[in-house]
């Protein structure tokens, strides 16, 4: 196989630089000449413990896993008044002295109550959900509190019509 002169050249070259950095380089030792007749007896090498260099440049430099450690943020607190009121009177009605409203957020309907004792009827002071609080049951209005934040709001009953159960 014969190869091109570019390839020759390059061969050489760096045949020639493997040659000059075995035989050239930094030599800081003596050289100390032995005679074979008189051998004498060799001290050990002096060697002088590694220099540390406290400057933290180098030592930011050195450390290729830092840890770092930042301030943790607290997690943000959820804004009460920007929570929505999500319950509406839906029904109205009087049973037996007994004022039961029906009250709604869309997706559930609760029964609100303040003489029933039978199950299913949310009381005063009772969970409507369990963010939610039933407060108390007023002559045209229901106070109900935001657990989160102790809001209070209301749903007015002006717009319901009364109907009795009475006979």
């Amino acid at each position: 196989m014969k190869l091109p002169l570019y390839l020759k050249l390059l061969l050489l070259v760096t045949i020639g630089l493997a040659v000059w950095a075995q035989f050239s380089g930094d030599e800081t030792g003596d050289v100390v000449v032995t005679n074979a007749a008189t051998p004498e007896p060799q001290k050990p090498a002096r060697v002088s413990p590694p220099s540390r260099v406290a400057d933290k440049q180098t030592e930011a430099i050195a450390d290729l896993f830092p840890v770092y450690s930042t301030a943790v943020k607290a997690a943000p607190v959820p804004s009460v008044q920007g929570a929505l009121f999500p319950f509406r009177a839906t029904g109205l009605w009087l049973s037996e002295g007994a004022k039961i409203i029906m009250i709604t957020d869309g997706t559930g309907n609760w029964l609100l109550c303040d003489a029933c004792h039978k199950a299913g009827f949310v009381r005063p002071g009772g969970l409507i959900t369990p963010a939610w609080r039933l407060q108390a049951i007023a002559e045209n209005h229901v106070i109900i509190e935001s657990l989160p934040g102790h809001v209070q709001n209301s749903v007015s009953l002006n717009s319901l019509n009364i109907k009795s159960s009475i006979k």
